[in-house]
């Protein structure tokens, strides 16, 4: 039994528009959970799941902001074109945090630069929600639109993210 139905899941990937009436259109690029390669699904009441992250069955994914996606070049007409995506990387996953069950998640730099992957489109599993590691005060230049650049460390939530709310 489907208590609510089908669950649409988006990862959006957009640059600055606009101006349009004054005002530029924010850049959006979403975080994803990627399959690195290990990475397994199960199925639950006949739709597909992927394995919670939170039970220690983590390996083979992997949390990544998708930057770009683009089509793979060539090809034959009548065949569907493989996308490609550019995914800034975070840590892999660690034990939860034991005050509230989260994972903390930094970017993953080398030599002062994000660690960037071109990975083929079918291999990003679905979209999650990460939260700043929040100090003394919150910034004022801290918006929806910026607090990815301007943070390296965030938790990943399992509370505000319909899939693995069902899925637990």
């Amino acid at each position: 039994m489907q208590l609510f139905g089908p669950s649409l899941d988006a990862i959006y990937v957009r640059p600055v528009r606009g101006p349009k009436k004054g005002l530029a259109i924010p850049a959006r690029f979403d975080t994803a959970l990627v399959n690195v390669g290990l990475g397994k699904e199960t199925s639950v009441e006949g739709a597909t799941k992927f394995t919670s992250i939170f039970t220690g069955e983590s390996i083979g994914y992997r949390t990544g902001q998708i930057r770009v996606v683009f089509p793979l070049p060539g090809g034959e007409a009548h065949a569907p074109l493989e996308h490609l995506a550019n995914v800034e990387w975070f840590s892999e996953f660690a034990s939860p945090e034991c005050d509230h069950g989260m994972h903390k998640l930094k970017r993953t730099m080398q030599d002062g630069a994000r660690v960037v992957s071109i990975i083929p489109v079918s291999s990003i599993r679905r979209s999650v929600h990460l939260f700043p590691k929040f100090g003394r005060a919150v910034l004022e230049n801290w918006t929806l639109d910026s607090v990815l650049e301007k943070r390296s460390i965030f938790y990943l939530s399992p509370f505000v993210d319909r899939n693995m709310y069902f899925t637990l």
